[in-house]
């Protein structure tokens, strides 16, 4: 497929889900898209493409994403790497707050995620000796 005709495709797929799950259209089926959106994928393939780009959907519909947020969503959605996303407020009551946005991959993630819990066993045994 050419790029013009994949991107009609890729569009015409995330409006038909669209379609069933958000304006309960029961006649736009999983087999109808596959037949004539993508009629070159098997089944298999094109029900792992299905379910991927439903489920993207539903994260940023029930996310509720403002325009930076769902930038961040769907830059890490194509670059496969970052399974995390954080996005922290920093300021004081009264004052402009900054956000910072931290992306993480498996590793990172796996290495902050020891570190909370060491902090709260730390946090827990302090805790317990009071």
């Amino acid at each position: 497929m050419a790029d013009a005709e994949s991107a009609k495709a890729l569009s015409g797929l995330l409006n038909g889900i669209a379609q069933r799950e958000f304006h309960n259209k029961v006649e736009v089926t999983e087999e109808l898209l596959n037949t004539e959106l993508y009629p070159e994928l098997s089944r298999d393939q094109f029900t792992a493409l299905h379910d991927r780009m439903r489920g993207l959907l539903k994260s940023i519909a029930t996310a509720d994403m403002d325009h930076a947020q769902l930038e961040a969503f769907l830059t890490a959605q194509t670059r496969r790497g970052p399974v995390a996303l954080v996005e922290l407020e920093l300021g004081t009551a009264g004052q402009d707050s900054q956000f910072v946005c931290l992306e993480f991959d498996e590793a990172n993630l796996n290495q902050v995620l020891r570190k909370m819990a060491d902090i709260q066993g730390s946090i827990d045994s302090i805790v317990q000796r009071s």
